[in-house]
């Protein structure tokens, strides 16, 4: 971490300053205790003022003395790795304490995440202190400020430092399946797809939603933790044919939005697709594909704002706009986002029973439907 109030460096120690030096609310009493003994010193001799006050002013001249020696721990905060809405992980706080100090540990979170245990007191040494971190909405978020409290083993004095840099973790729109939309129908939109029987194998990696099934590596995965998948990568393809993606977002509707277009940015490059995306902040640039594609974009619609695209760009392949009346154009075809991500049942099947051709054909549930060894790898209508 970096010095400033910026973002931080991944594995960048940070270093705090002093905000306050104090005694505690236990450190006060025994001021008080140590002036009532003195009181009753000089009215009944010193043997009173021996007995209790001298031991306890020791205590805090002490216990001051300790606190103000303490000096700063560098700090290293660990964060989860970027994903989805409704995800998340552990933070960790690694200090370089000198030596290990009894005291309080409160790391900040901004809006759109949830922190469960990053407000404790713990002991500040060699053993990182975690605290569990929930993504609760897409953006780029901040973690920090932090602040660390070092007490003397007594209590009776304290030292706050604080550290104000802040590192930040990208959170992507939710993702959905897309039952109501036939994989032919998407693929037709670019012509075919790439033969999904790949030759040259590269390696293997961890699982990311909208891999397709047939590429987990189930032997490999059973023998990491629950649900924590790795699937096969191969080389990518020289030719990979394109769909071209725009999104116009309304004042009211631009979560919904982000999450249709990641949606099909997902299932389209797990079919083998490649994708542009044209949003009102930027223009449509290369197509992508791939995981470092799929990242590339997914970054785009975790920061998509309200706005207008110009008319050409209304004539993608697949149109999203989530105005006064949401649409989702494929093709010729139109539907509306909740059909589409199957969030409106009744609407779904009112247009899976009107039209046999249409878009919406079967209503789904929501996302984050990560396949498991247990059930073999059959969960959803993944592409």
């Amino acid at each position: 971490m970096s010095a400033g109030d910026g973002p931080t460096a991944a594995g960048e120690a940070a270093e705090g300053s002093v905000t306050e030096r104090s005694l505690t609310r236990r450190g006060w009493v025994a001021v008080c205790v140590v002036a009532v003994c003195v009181v009753f010193g000089v009215a009944f001799g010193r043997r009173a003022l021996d007995a209790v006050a001298l031991p306890l002013l020791l205590a805090v001249l002490a216990a001051v003395v300790v606190t103000r020696r303490a000096t700063p721990p560098a700090v290293r905060r660990r964060l989860p790795a970027d994903d989805h809405v409704g995800r998340g992980g552990e933070v960790a706080l690694t200090f370089d304490a000198e030596t290990p100090a009894t005291g309080g540990v409160s790391d900040a979170v901004e809006d759109g995440l949830a922190a469960t245990g990053n407000d404790a007191r713990t002991t500040v040494g060699d053993d990182p202190v975690t605290y569990d971190l929930r993504y609760e909405a897409r953006g780029v978020h901040g973690v920090g400020l932090l602040s660390v409290t070092v007490q003397d083993v007594l209590g009776l004095a304290r030292t706050r430092f604080e550290y104000p840099q802040r590192d930040t973790v990208t959170v992507y729109p939710r993702v959905h399946e897309l039952r109501g939309v036939t994989r032919s129908r998407l693929v037709a939109l670019a012509g075919s797809a790439p033969d999904r029987e790949r030759e040259e194998f590269d390696r293997l990696r961890e699982y990311e939603p909208g891999d397709d099934l047939r590429d987990v590596h189930w032997r490999s995965s059973a023998k990491r933790p629950a649900d924590d998948l790795v699937v096969k990568a191969f080389l990518a393809q020289e030719e990979i044919d394109d769909v071209w993606i725009g999104v116009e977002p309304g004042a009211d509707g631009v979560d919904l939005a982000a999450e249709v277009a990641a949606s099909l940015v997902v299932h389209l490059l797990a079919a083998g697709l490649s994708v542009t995306l044209t949003t009102p902040s930027e223009s449509a640039g290369d197509p992508v594909a791939g995981p470092r594609g799929r990242r590339r974009l997914l970054e785009r619609l975790a920061v998509l704002r309200e706005g207008d695209l110009g008319p050409g760009a209304r004539e993608a392949d697949l149109y999203v706009e989530t105005g006064p009346e949401p649409t989702v154009r494929v093709g010729d075809l139109e539907t509306t986002p909740a059909a589409l991500l199957g969030l409106d049942d009744a609407d779904a099947d009112a247009n899976a029973d009107s039209d046999a051709d249409s878009i919406a054909d079967t209503p789904t549930g929501t996302t984050d439907t990560r396949p498991t060894a247990a059930d073999g790898g059959r969960r959803g209508d993944r592409p």
